[in-house]
């Protein structure tokens, strides 16, 4: 999130969009994201709720995958609004 120097070979926790692991193969700089003003990313949290008896909760989830992923991808788009 703040940026830094980068060694080649060595790995390094990065990513926007939840964590990812990065490994360089030269050396160099990861930058920071630009605040609102120039464009960069904000956090975003999304809250689910499935009402279904604990066993039953994963195949509820799986049965409604796509009702929510629309929902996820409704609300973000009502963010660039």
């Amino acid at each position: 999130a703040t940026g830094g120097p980068v060694s080649p070979g060595r790995p390094f926790w990065v990513g926007e969009r939840g964590p990812e692991l990065f490994v360089p193969t030269a050396a160099g700089s990861v930058l920071p994201t630009p605040g609102p003003a120039g464009g960069g990313g904000r956090d975003v949290r999304v809250s689910i709720a499935i009402n279904a008896a604990p066993e039953a909760a994963p195949a509820a989830l799986a049965r409604s995958s796509r009702q929510v992923a629309r929902a996820v991808k409704a609300a973000l788009a009502d963010l660039e609004d």
